[in-house]
């Protein structure tokens, strides 16, 4: 059974918002994401694609924002110097996207929900119509973060990258939002965002990746020593809080 032109385009279209969505993790990164509320993010448990672990962030929350931070082997599990500064520039720079809530919601309605639908279901003059709507939705969105640019001391070079992005593909503009902060990510530790509902869960997963990496040392190096301590900490702190 052949699918029509129709329902090919709006699968296309469906299909590169996902895509945008996917990010890619080496093993000693992570995603905070910020939403309604905070979740620290690992992607899949096996490196996917060029070593790295394939992470979708869910397609229902494009206002949710996407930081990706490293970790490293350190001999405490205190937050890093710095943690503070780097709370309050990610706080503020949450607040700054979230200005962007509703064209980010009016891209999304109009790019991925009434564009196919019309062009399924409805007249090819309501059709363009819709999305003339879309592609203006998109315009008044990359509008919008100018005047938001120092906010989010985001480079010219950037929100030209980001802009030219958004309105040459529209799906990609109502992904905007996560688009921004994986540029933005501050640079720190990720112990710095690890809070009491996350730690187990991030806890476990560190001294699991751990594992994996003392595999791969010698086992007479410092650095096997001091990942092995590392490793013996994050377990012994998850037996103490069990």
């Amino acid at each position: 059974m052949a699918i029509s032109a129709e329902w090919q385009f709006a699968a296309v279209v469906i299909l590169i918002y996902l895509l945008d969505g996917l990010v890619l993790l080496h093993v000693d990164e992570a995603v905070v994401e910020c939403g309604r509320r905070r979740r620290i993010l690992f992607g899949s448990q096996q490196p996917w694609i060029a070593r790295r672990r394939v992470l979708l962030l869910a397609p229902w929350r494009p206002l949710a924002t996407a930081w990706k931070l490293g970790w490293g082997v350190r001999d405490t599990l205190d937050p890093p110097d710095g943690t503070d500064v780097a709370r309050a520039l990610l706080d503020a720079r949450v607040r700054a996207i979230a200005r962007l809530a509703p064209w980010v919601c009016a891209v999304w309605l109009l790019v991925l929900v009434a564009t196919p639908l019309t062009l399924v279901f409805a007249t090819i003059p309501l059709f363009v119509l819709v999305a003339a709507l879309a592609w203006l939705s998109v315009w008044a969105l990359v509008l919008r973060l100018a005047l938001l640019r120092r906010a989010l001391d985001l480079s010219w070079s950037t929100y030209a990258l980001v802009a030219f992005e958004c309105v040459a593909c529209p799906p990609v503009a109502a992904n905007l939002p996560r688009k921004l902060s994986l540029h933005l990510s501050p640079t720190i530790d990720l112990m710095a965002f690890v809070d009491a509902p996350s730690r187990r869960q991030v806890h476990a997963q560190l001294a699991h990746d751990l594992d994996a990496r003392l595999v791969f040392l010698d086992p007479d190096t410092p650095a096997h020593a001091r990942t092995a301590a590392y490793r013996d900490l994050l377990l012994a702190t998850m037996e103490a809080e069990a």
